[in-house]
């Protein structure tokens, strides 16, 4: 039998974690850079920093609720998603009762809680049974995320499992009733509601809104966690504050490995040192993932790697060229600011990195042209490198230098000398045979006015 608890509600179950983990509630410290009201979220990662948009309005705000027409449908899994309005709104849920006030705290040592101040009712959308669950048909709006059909939802109904599909969707849990395998393992906790641990979706909530706030600009995360995780994310965290969970979601595809999905039973799984082991720079992986749009699927192959290796290999090669030059052509200034334009313009249309690095290459493939004509605008040069180096603060794809170790410099330098030598008794073929033999070691020769240049590929 369902018996609803008298001291109910996610910001219970938060308050209880965190006084389990603090003797006194932390002070209510923002983040040093919570990019105004809702907290920010930092891209880190292989993209490195976000360009600002220049003299640009805000983005508009896609996160309203739903019209009389339904939620606007932005395409693919990047959201405009709603989740639920706050609490003066219609679609707060009216659960009567007297309001009781809690003091917020903070993460720590693994027990959640959150900051600040909530009020929560005496019946809100949260029930107990040996665990506590959230009752999802309590709250208008369940299901906007992942385009829930919430007429099939049976209310009352309850998932045991953490992983399961939008055609069963049922009440989840917020803590879970101790098993066997928890005290083994050493995952239970007393509580309030007995003995348990908290449900899957609670640690992220707790973790996000001490971290960025009540309230985030952008939270991230594979397509598989659309359904249940992060519709469960928002129902617990906009059920406890009243307040916009997120305003936007960025689902990224799958990455595929030739063509399947990675498995360990397939023996297709790749790691960082995999790929470190088989020489691929980390610069070629990043230009690989962005020759793809984050919201399709992703193919792993050898012929893809080797390609981005040799793409970002002509990246290095522009650079070093581009930081040797003495002058440029004036017509190089207006290349650079159309190239830094369009590559912020493509990122900040949804983050279309395969636009963005097509656009870099055009710029290497123009810029080289110019280069080649020997001008003597050091302003146009400095224009170039300013935005070549603006562009790849993002995307960072210039490969790092590797230099050879003493024994092989010294080993090219002797077969440059014995080409050299060839050349000048015009034994042409055999100035090639060397040139070869010193290629086949991952050696790129270059004859210039200057005399030949090496460097290791």
């Amino acid at each position: 039998m369902k018996s609803r608890a008298g001291l109910v509600g996610v910001a219970g179950i938060l308050l209880w974690l965190g006084a389990c983990g603090s003797s006194s509630p932390p002070k209510n410290t923002p983040p040093d850079d919570t990019g105004g009201e809702g907290g920010s979220v930092s891209t880190g990662g292989a993209g490195g920093t976000v360009m600002p948009k220049p003299d640009a309005s805000p983005s508009p705000d896609l996160s309203a609720p739903e019209s009389d027409t339904g939620t606007t449908d932005t395409g693919g899994s990047m959201g405009a998603e709603a989740g639920v309005p706050p609490p003066d709104a219609a679609a707060s849920p009216d659960t009567g009762g007297g309001t009781g006030e809690f003091p917020l705290a903070a993460v720590k040592a693994g027990k959640a809680t959150l900051l600040g101040k909530v009020n929560t009712q005496t019946e809100g959308p949260s029930y107990r049974d040996g665990s506590v669950y959230f009752a999802i048909d309590k709250l208008k709006g369940y299901g906007k995320l992942s385009r829930l059909d919430t007429r099939e939802v049976k209310a009352g109904a309850r998932v045991i499992q953490d992983d399961y599909s939008k055609e069963n969707a049922q009440d989840f849990a917020l803590w879970k009733a101790a098993k066997p395998e928890d005290e083994a393992t050493g995952a239970a906790w007393d509580s309030p509601w007995g003995r348990g641990r908290p449900g899957w979706h609670l640690e992220c909530s707790a973790m996000a809104m001490k971290y960025l706030g009540e309230t985030l600009d952008l939270h991230c995360g594979g397509i598989d966690l659309i359904f249940p995780h992060h519709e469960d994310e928002i129902a617990q965290s906009e059920g406890s504050t009243g307040k916009l969970f997120s305003r936007f979601w960025c689902h990224g595809e799958f990455l595929l490995t030739e063509g399947s999905k990675m498995a360990k039973r397939l023996g297709n799984v790749a790691t960082v040192q995999d790929l470190r082991d088989q020489g691929v720079p980390a610069a070629a992986f990043r230009h690989f993932v962005f020759s793809t749009h984050y919201r399709k699927q992703l193919n792993m192959s050898s012929e893809a790697l080797e390609a981005s290796i040799e793409g970002v290999r002509r990246i290095g090669d522009f650079a070093q060229r581009l930081a040797e030059a003495k002058g440029a052509t004036p017509e190089l200034e207006k290349i650079a600011e159309d190239t830094e334009a369009e590559v912020t313009a493509a990122l900040f249309d949804d983050l279309n990195a395969p636009i963005a690095l097509g656009a870099l290459f055009t710029f290497v493939r123009k810029a080289n042209a110019e280069l080649d004509r020997n001008g003597f605008d050091k302003r146009a040069l400095d224009a170039a490198r300013r935005a070549f180096a603006r562009i790849n603060s993002v995307l960072d794809v210039v490969p790092e230098a590797v230099g050879p170790d003493a024994e092989i410099a010294r080993w090219v330098e002797d077969r440059l000398s014995a080409r050299k030598d060839a050349r000048s008794r015009r034994e042409f073929a055999e100035a090639d045979r060397i040139r070869a033999e010193i290629e086949s070691k991952g050696i790129a020769i270059e004859d210039t006015p200057h005399g030949t240049k090496w460097k290791v590929r």
